[in-house]
């Protein structure tokens, strides 16, 4: 997620270097699993467990998908894209790894989530060690790899609720 730091100086706390607001971001991006903004074309890797209609993708902002490779490496027809928020393929999905070239992203990262952004930069310049944060309909936990706090620990969400 790529948060320009002139984006955040009317929120509490700022302004923010763009360093911090960049740590936090990446933070928030790997708790959400995504990039969320800006809007880029690549290829995801999807691991399909059981045979399935549905193929879920690891993004919620699905604006195209091009191509989807099969297990065999061939070009699989037939699926839908079921809604960009979605970012689900309905059609016939058989156990395998799937190559999906999508498009996906917001343009810029969303209004409401630049609050809860500088939020987090208050919160994880105040204690990076921080365990957990929520506000409105944001929240995500985490906790550090190592029992010594401090800036350099590795967090990990293991829960997260972003909406977006």
């Amino acid at each position: 997620m790529k948060v320009d730091s002139s984006a955040l100086d009317e929120y509490p706390g700022g302004p923010f270097t763009q360093a911090h607001i960049d740590a936090v971001a990446a933070r928030l991006t790997r708790a959400l699993g995504w990039h969320v903004a800006p809007s880029r074309t690549e290829t995801l890797t999807v691991r399909q467990p059981v045979l399935s209609d549905k193929l879920m993708l690891p993004s919620r902002n699905v604006t195209a998908v091009a191509e989807v490779r099969g297990p065999g490496g061939g070009v699989v027809t037939g699926w839908e894209l079921t809604g960009a928020r979605d970012a689900m393929l309905e059609g016939y999905w058989p156990a395998g790894t799937y190559e999906i070239d999508v498009t996906h992203g917001f343009t810029k990262v969303p209004a409401d989530l630049l609050g809860e952004v500088a939020r987090a930069c208050v919160e994880f310049r105040t204690d990076p060690t921080l365990a957990s944060w929520s506000s409105g309909p944001f929240s995500a936990s985490m906790r550090q790899s190592s029992s010594r706090p401090g800036p350099s620990s590795t967090f990990y969400a293991y829960a997260v609720n972003l909406g977006v």
